[in-house]
């Protein structure tokens, strides 16, 4: 019996390893622009962080007791980055010790887990393995990002307006009047960023999926500050980072998620270094004029 041609398809891609490394900074690159440029945007590059420490602390208790570990790494993740981020808003003088000590505990306790699960498991999800990934954690990946443009389109408006009015709540200011899903907004921002975090663990592991979320994004703040502007910018320039990053450490069995976050690095230093030069020459030029 034939198979299905779209099926036989889609085999052909994911066991094309070129077509996984694409699949998967495409997915990182969206992600960055739809979320990454809000997170900024909100410096709440901290969350980001702590996000993928808990959805390692999540995924490595699933794997000691040989459950499924995508779904419990997505839901800690999301559960820790609502918490902190509430508190963010209500109580800003705690936030930070609460997001710190998120951190902490998710890492200790992902290292703890390990001990009594495959340690070989524990140690990919930490740092990444893009070999390790499977066509679950692809597609996860891909809906995720899918998910987060369509959210940042309906919602762009009501996550700009926090990061304006950080304080704002529906009965003042931007959001007088506002309905129910501009009321709860943030809500999904905050759960966004938790399960971006935890989709992005085979890619760039729990210690840099906040770098490959914010790194990016920066340095598109840097070119382009405005988001109508930013989102598309950072999602483009993530894109091609992870592309490169990822064909370099499968040529050389580098860790993704570290060769990831060099090159977002080096690129921000290189941009800004090459901004800094600008300017000095526009006030040199208008200086010689004057």
């Amino acid at each position: 019996m034939t198979s299905h041609p779209l099926r036989m398809l889609a085999r052909v891609t994911f066991d094309d390893p070129t077509v996984r490394l694409a699949l998967l900074a495409v997915a990182t690159g969206v992600l960055a622009g739809a979320l990454g440029s809000w997170v900024v945007l909100r410096r709440q590059a901290f969350l980001a962080h702590a996000s993928g420490a808990t959805a390692f602390a999540g995924a490595s208790v699933a794997g000691a007791l040989s459950i499924a570990v995508l779904p419990v790494a997505l839901a800690s993740s999301a559960l820790v980055a609502v918490l902190t981020g509430r508190l963010a808003v209500r109580r800003p003088e705690t936030a930070q010790v609460a997001t710190g000590l998120a951190l902490a505990c998710g890492l200790a306790v992902g290292v703890i887990a390990t001990r009594t699960g495959a340690p070989q498991t524990g140690t990919s999800v930490l740092l990444g393995s893009t070999l390790l990934a499977t066509d679950a954690d692809i597609l996860t990946a891909l809906g995720v990002a899918a998910l987060a443009v369509v959210l940042a389109v309906l919602l762009g408006r009501w996550w700009l307006a926090r990061a304006i009015h950080p304080t704002g709540t529906a009965t003042s200011g931007a959001f007088a009047g506002a309905g129910w899903v501009a009321r709860n907004a943030d809500l999904a921002l905050l759960l966004m960023i938790g399960v971006a975090s935890a989709a992005l663990l085979p890619v760039a592991g729990a210690l840099l999926a906040g770098t490959l979320l914010v790194v990016p994004a920066a340095t598109a703040q840097r070119l382009a500050p405005h988001p109508r502007k930013l989102v598309p910018l950072a999602g483009a320039l993530a894109t091609a980072e992870m592309l490169v990053a990822l064909l370099i450490a499968d040529a050389t069995d580098l860790s993704p998620g570290a060769t990831a976050a060099l090159v977002a690095a080096g690129v921000d230093v290189a941009v800004a270094v090459g901004l800094v030069a600008v300017r000095r020459g526009a006030t040199r030029t208008q200086v010689t004029v004057a």
